[in-house]
C-alpha cells in the first residue's frame, strides 16, 4: 500500500497578552510529543525568553538561526531551509506574527512557516490578540500602544489547532510585577497595563477562540 502523503498541522498557542505563558505551554507539548516518540526540533524562539525557558529548549534539538548582515550589526532569523533539510515531524517556532530582518527571503515569519508546512513538517507556534489584523487596532485603542507585528485573521481562523493560553488577570500583572523586580526594571509597555486593561484584552481572546470553535463546528 502507498502511503499518503502527511498533512502538516499548524498549532496555535494563543494569549492575550505578553508573559501569559504561551512559549512555556508550547515546550511543554513538544516535550510530551518528543517522549510519545514525535521528532521535534526548535526552529527559533524569541530572545526575550526566561531562563526557564531557556533551559527546556537546551533539552531539545535546536535548528541554527540564519545570521543575516544589517549595516553594521548581525541580525538571526528563523531558517526555514535548515529546518526543511533537517526534516522533523515537528518543529517549533516562536512569534508567527514577527517581521523578519532585511535580506531574509520572506519579510515575515509566518511566510517561512507556510513554506515548512507545505514541506509536510508540523508547526507549533504563539500569537496574541495584538497580532490579530482585524482587532490591532482595537486593542491599539484599549492599550494605546500600535503594535507593526500583524497576522491575517485567515491564518487564524484556519489553523488546525489554538489552545487558548488563558491566566486571571491579576495572576498575569503579578507575575510581570515579579519580573520586573528580579530584573531591576520596567519596560515602558508593561507601565500601561492595568486590572482593566488586561480583562478586556482577555475577553477579547476569549471571544476570538469560541469564534474559531464555532467555526470548526461548521465545517
Amino acid at each position: 500500500m502507498v502511503s499518503q502523503r502527511h498533512k502538516s498541522c499548524l498549532k496555535m498557542f494563543f494569549g492575550y497578552a505578553e508573559g501569559a505563558g504561551k512559549t512555556y505551554a508550547m515546550l511543554e507539548a513538544a516535550r510530551e510529543a518528543q517522549r510519545s516518540g514525535t521528532d521535534v526540533v526548535i526552529g527559533c524562539l524569541s530572545d526575550k525568553e526566561s531562563r526557564q525557558i531557556l533551559d527546556m529548549a537546551a533539552e531539545m534539538e535546536c535548528i541554527p538561526h540564519k545570521e543575516l548582515q544589517q549595516s553594521s550589526q548581525a541580525a538571526w532569523e528563523l531558517n526555514p531551509d535548515a529546518v526543511i533539510r533537517r526534516k522533523p515531524q515537528l518543529v517549533v517556532i516562536d512569534d508567527l506574527a514577527h517581521t523578519n530582518a532585511g535580506g531574509a527571503r520572506h519579510r515575515r515569519r509566518l511566510q517561512d512557516v507556510e513554506e515548512i508546512l507545505r514541506s509536510g513538517i508540523d508547526v507549533y507556534t504563539t500569537a496574541d490578540i495584538q497580532n490579530i489584523e482585524s482587532l490591532n487596532d482595537l486593542v491599539a485603542s484599549i492599550t494605546g500602544k500600535i503594535v507593526k507585528d500583524r497576522i491575517p485573521d485567515s491564518v487564524f481562523d484556519h489553523a488546525d489547532q489554538v489552545e487558548l493560553i488563558d491566566i486571571e488577570p491579576q495572576e498575569l500583572l503579578a507575575r510581570l510585577n515579579q519580573k520586573n523586580g528580579e530584573t531591576g526594571r520596567k519596560d515602558a509597555e508593561q507601565n500601561l497595563l492595568t486590572i482593566p486593561i488586561l480583562t478586556a484584552l482577555r475577553e477579547m481572546a476569549l471571544r476570538r477562540c469560541a469564534d474559531w470553535v464555532n467555526r470548526l463546528k461548521e465545517q
